[in-house]
Order: C-alpha cells, then structure tokens, then sequence
C-alpha cells in the first residue's frame, strides 16, 4: 500500500522536522513522499507535501524558494479545487514569508485584504483570531503599539470566549511583547507569568523555550537568580526538544552565568 506507506513516512519527516533534522526531512519530502502521490495522481496530497517542504525551506531561511513553491506550486492547486481555507492558509503562510523579510507592508495587506476575510466569511472565529494576532505583531513592528495591542485584546478576547487556551497563552505573550518594546516592565510582567504557565500545562516546547527565555531573563535582571534557573532550565529542556541550538547554547550562558 503505497499511500499509507507514504504517510508514515510523511509522519516520520514530521518527528525530524520537529527535531531540527531538515536535511533528512526535506530527503524524505521530496525524494520518497511527494513521487508517490505524483503518480498516484493525488494532487492535494502533493500539494500538502509541497506545503511541509516550504515549511522546512522556510525554517532554513529559503525565503526565495519557499514563497515560490507557495505561490506557484501550492495555492493554485487549492484554488482550482475551491478550497477556500487551504488557499487562505497558505496566503498566511506567504504573510509569514514577507514578515521574515521585514516586508511589513505587504504582510500586513494579505492579512487584512486576503487571508482575514476568508476566516470571517466561513465563520471561523478561532482563525480570525489567530490572524488578528498576526496582524497585531506587524503592527508592534511598527511601532504602532496602541492599535497593535487592540488586536491582540481581541484575539484574547474571542480565546477566552472559546475557552482556547494556547490562543489565551499566544494573546498574553503578544501583549507583553507589545509592553515590552513600549519598556513597560511592571506591565508585561504578569502577562509573561500567565504565558509561560499556560504553555507549560499545553506542554508547547515552541513556547516555553521562546518565553522562558524571556522570563527568565526578567528574573536575572530583578536580582532572582534561583527563580530564573528554573525557569530558564525549562526553557532549556524544551530548546533541546525541538532542536533549537541556538536558543540552547544562550539559554546554557544565561544558567552558567546565574549559578556562579
């Protein structure tokens, strides 16, 4: 069975996508997925695959590459298809592309003239929110923190209403990036607190090694370094998990540096 055969295989790029291992990842997208479901004449299955490879290009810093795989390759399959969301998503994971590139502007047009109104159109709340959050990040870019802390107030807001836990932890986190570059400490504090519990308890390595990072920086700075080891050796562990060097190696400097 050739198709199930491609789809663990497809799980199996998942595991080391998710471990850091791009090279083997991508292999395994392009030279044993994506045949199968080519000449099986599966388009969106290949469609999908493609989306994994730009994810993997995109996370490799291909920009290029990805985004031309995205608008050549990927989005015309979904519109021919009449997939409204997978379009939409796709034109989100384009937003994403120009954001990388500090290309706000046209970041912020798809969100707003493209990817928002399909969400709204099809009644899907929780993505609308997810989006409003996006927006809300190029704005605080921008420099433009009232209006940026106003979509995240409504993204938290329609979160809370769905009882969405990592969309409250997204919200909170975004508004105390927002506080954050406005130096307003004692505001971004608590917001930074509440982020990093409800990502512990969702078990989201991403998240709690990006805003324990942060936390435990505060911590450090506040003259507690035992709290600050702690959270920063969990920020540490789930660095590790999903293979994030980088943010490992820092994260390593910042608890040899409190312990001494």
């Amino acid at each position: 069975d050739t198709r199930s055969a491609a789809t663990a295989w497809g799980k199996i790029a998942d595991i080391l996508f998710q471990r850091g291992d791009y090279d083997e990842a991508l292999r395994i997208r392009r030279e044993v997925q994506l045949p199968v479901y080519e000449r099986l004449g599966d388009t969106r299955s290949a469609a999908t695959a493609w989306g994994k490879i730009a994810d993997i290009l995109f996370q490799r810093g291909d920009y290029d590459e990805a985004l031309r795989i995205r608008r050549e390759v990927q989005l015309p399959v979904y519109e021919r298809l009449g997939d409204l969301r997978e379009s939409a998503i796709t034109w989100g994971k384009i937003a994403d592309i120009f954001y990388q590139r500090g290309e706000f502007d046209e970041a912020l047009r798809i969100r707003h003239e493209v990817e928002l109104p399909v969400y709204e159109r099809l009644g899907d709340t929780r993505s609308a929110a997810v989006t409003w959050g996006d927006i809300a990040d190029i704005l605080n870019q921008r420099d433009d923190y009232d209006q940026a802390a106003e979509f995240q107030l409504r993204r938290l807001h329609v979160s809370e209403t769905l009882g969405d836990l990592d969309g409250i932890a997204a919200a909170k986190w975004g508004l105390a990036k927002i506080e954050l570059a406005r130096e307003d400490l004692s505001a971004a504090f608590p917001l930074i607190v509440d982020s990093f519990g409800l990502l512990q308890q969702l078990q989201r390595p991403d998240g709690i090694a990006a805003v324990g990072s942060t936390l435990g920086q505060i911590l450090l700075a506040a003259d507690e370094p035992d709290q600050a080891i702690v959270v920063l050796k969990l920020s540490l562990d789930a660095a590790e998990r999903i293979g994030d060097e980088s943010l490992s190696t820092r994260l390593r400097d910042l608890i040899d540096g409190a312990s001494k």
